[in-house]
């Protein structure tokens, strides 16, 4: 990820919403450019899941024609696909996802994870499927209508659940609180909890114990994939250099529906 953005794509952490009603504007030449670039990037970068993901920002809407998720106005799309044979591919395109997703928002522009809902064919072609390849989510990219909420928009509110549900301290069963947050502080966990989520099932977990973060899935790989975005920037922003690692043993006592994903070695 580039050091540059760090602090701008941690800013959009806090103001990122999921907006389905778009508006008239598409979004300037420019701006795609931008996109492009960072996109160019992210698909070189390597991730500890060695899997085969890539993104494209398609500068074309054709959503009045097809099915797509509640989603109206004016907007591109951004879309991407992975590996089938890589069982943990889902969460290494989250993660990248996500990073995208938050690259939009500090560009001014506004987006929406659609996991389903929509016509895969739009994208399929778009990207040059092949057949070990997979789609995993989709979102439109453009700007709010201003003037239309969307009764959609108004009832997924942002909820997200208090700590002792998704944060632990050491181990899988000792629950993170306010008082040992002596290295891994508030405003980086705060950062991790605030992850889109779909339908709000906030379904990962984060064992901190001494310097280091494992993050697991908890029903989710998306959740867990987006939780280590999330995590990997708000370190980093405050100053805590780390890298992804797989460990054989990162801590003790963690339930069998826990999927151990990776942890960030600071």
């Amino acid at each position: 990820m580039d050091s540059g953005l760090t602090k701008e794509l941690y800013d959009a952490i806090s103001k990122r919403m999921s907006v389905r009603e778009y508006g008239d504007e598409i979004v300037k030449p420019e701006l795609c450019d931008k996109i492009d670039q960072f996109i160019e990037n992210i698909n070189k970068e390597e991730d500890i899941f060695k899997s085969k993901t890539r993104f494209l920002l398609m500068r074309e809407d054709f959503s009045r024609i097809w099915t797509f998720g509640f989603i109206g106005g004016n907007k591109y799309w951004l879309c991407g696909c992975t590996n089938k044979d890589n069982e943990l591919s889902v969460a290494a395109f989250c993660l990248k996802m996500e990073k995208i997703i938050l690259f939009l928002s500090h560009l001014g522009l506004d987006s929406c994870w659609l996991g389903g809902t929509y016509t895969a064919s739009c994208f399929t072609k778009a990207l040059n499927l092949t057949e070990n390849e997979k789609l995993v989510c989709v979102s439109p990219v453009g700007y709010r209508n201003p003037n239309k909420k969307g009764l959609i928009s108004y009832f997924m509110k942002r909820k997200r659940n208090d700590w002792d549900k998704n944060f632990f301290y050491e181990n899988g069963s000792q629950p993170m609180t306010e008082d040992k947050c002596t290295f891994f502080t508030k405003d980086i966990i705060e950062a991790v909890r605030w992850i889109p989520s779909g339908m709000n099932r906030q379904a990962y977990t984060v064992v901190f114990k001494d310097k280091n973060a494992h993050v697991f899935a908890n029903g989710s790989l998306c959740d867990g994939g987006i939780a280590m975005a999330h995590l990997e920037i708000a370190c980093l922003n405050f100053g805590l250099n780390g890298h992804w690692e797989r460990l054989d043993n990162p801590c003790e006592n963690i339930p069998n529906s826990w999927k151990y994903l990776a942890s960030f070695i600071c």
